[in-house]
């Protein structure tokens, strides 16, 4: 506040200047994180459906190497390679731990985004609609939207606009 206080007019634009960038360069480094926790957050969408679907694969692979097993002490004659079966059941189970280590990962990735303690015990359990939205694209639309939360162009755009002579080193 000292600083500001200054008589020096061209000290005022400077530091106004300067203000005004490093509070853009903020809100684009807020919006990158909320991107990347948004991005974090379906990813972890994702394997939960994902993990449901292997759910079955597991559980149907392993009813069907059951009964390939009661049909063969039965004596019917089968064409079932048990352990082909057997194969693909363990990678059924490894692909469920890859998961399973991807959620913990993610889990613990978004709630350190997001701010909160860091925990192995605790989750997020994101529900998504995958639902897609069928309407009509607008593109004018969408950059009129868009265009105001690009902070690098809104930061140029307000270097343009202050640029003089005593503010060079600060718009550099």
């Amino acid at each position: 506040s000292v600083i500001i206080e200054c008589d020096s007019r061209i000290v005022q634009e400077n530091l106004c200047l300067q203000r005004d960038l490093l509070e853009l360069h903020a809100a684009d480094v807020r919006n990158k994180a909320a991107g990347a926790a948004m991005e974090a957050y379906y990813q972890l969408a994702g394997i939960e459906a994902r993990k449901h679907y292997l759910e079955q694969a597991i559980l149907e692979t392993t009813r069907s190497r059951d009964r390939a097993d009661k049909l063969r002490k039965s004596g019917l004659p089968i064409e079932i390679d048990r352990e082909e079966v057997a194969i693909r059941l363990s990678e059924l189970e490894d692909q469920r731990l890859q998961l399973d280590y991807a959620r913990v990962r993610l889990n613990g990735q978004l709630q350190k985004q997001l701010g909160c303690p860091v925990s192995e015990t605790s989750f997020f359990w994101p529900q998504v609609d995958w639902a897609p939205d069928m309407c009509a694209l607008d593109p004018e639309a969408d950059r009129d939207e868009g265009l105001p939360n690009r902070f690098d162009l809104r930061g140029l755009e307000l270097v343009l606009c202050n640029l003089e002579k005593t503010t060079l080193r600060v718009a550099r």
